[in-house]
């Protein structure tokens, strides 16, 4: 959980790029630190290297890279062992259930990573979320080179929403996964003056919140409704508006529907 500082933090000064997150985060009281990288082999020309990949701190006891189950004798700061595991797996679960079921687990792994080394108190994760120099499809092999992936913007969602179910997961196991987007919204104005939006239930949802933007400008931050329907108040007739809306449950605030937009008679 990064927390944004208004003030320069001590102990962060002259710190070089890899260990001033950390630090950062360590000086600002952050509960978890959760680092997304892209990765890379190395070899000239591109390579044939892909899967995903998460670590955590080696204690400078096992060589870099070392599976992560080996090191039983190693959990610094206590809870990156859990915290790596459950958003390895949901992010890796939600990849192969929404972009490719056969994206290429390489596992958790140990290493003396400087963001990992750095954290004292904050237990922390660091993802290697795909090899951006995979660059052609393998022979004989129907994946979607890691490069390619790295630039969907449905692979992206599902990282998005892999990283956020596991780290609710390791604070509530019991967490549910973030609601799916809403689909089908509508804004029709009604005989009594008002406009209404409308818009299908989404499955494991507890509430909505509706953003409206006005004459093209950006969305406000939302209002909170509990089912799927709201009623506009306050607009001024003759004037357009945009709207979208989001699902929520007790573990957020699931990504917003497409924009629909109307003008208020």
């Amino acid at each position: 959980v990064y927390l944004e500082a208004t003030e320069p933090l001590a102990g962060v000064a002259g710190s070089n790029d890899v260990v001033i997150r950390p630090r950062h985060a360590e000086a600002a009281g952050a509960e978890l630190y959760v680092s997304i990288h892209a990765n890379a082999s190395g070899q000239p020309g591109g390579s044939r290297a892909n899967g995903l990949s998460s670590y955590r701190y080696s204690c400078q006891r096992y060589n870099d890279h070392s599976a992560a189950a080996a090191a039983v004798d190693c959990d610094d700061p206590p809870g990156s062992a859990a915290l790596t595991e459950a958003v390895h797996r949901e992010i890796l679960a939600r990849i192969r259930g929404d972009y490719d079921p056969g994206y290429r687990d390489v596992g958790t792994r140990v290493a003396n990573f400087g963001e990992l080394r750095e954290l004292d108190d904050a237990p922390g994760v660091l993802v290697e979320t795909g090899f951006f120099d995979n660059l052609a499809d393998p022979v004989g092999d129907a994946r979607q080179p890691d490069n390619r992936a790295l630039h969907d913007p449905n692979w992206r969602e599902a990282v998005a929403l892999g990283v956020v179910t596991g780290v609710a997961r390791y604070l509530d196991p019991g967490a549910p996964a973030l609601p799916a987007r809403p689909a089908g919204l509508a804004a029709l104005n009604q005989p009594d003056g008002t406009l209404a939006l409308t818009w299908a239930p989404v499955e494991g949802a507890t509430g909505y919140r509706v953003f409206i933007a006005s004459q093209g400008r950006a969305f406000d931050d939302g209002v909170p409704t509990p089912g799927p329907r709201y009623v506009t108040a306050g607009l001024t007739p003759g004037r357009i508006y945009s709207f979208r809306v989001a699902a929520t449950n007790r573990t957020g605030q699931g990504f917003a529907s497409q924009a629909v937009a109307a003008r208020f008679r």
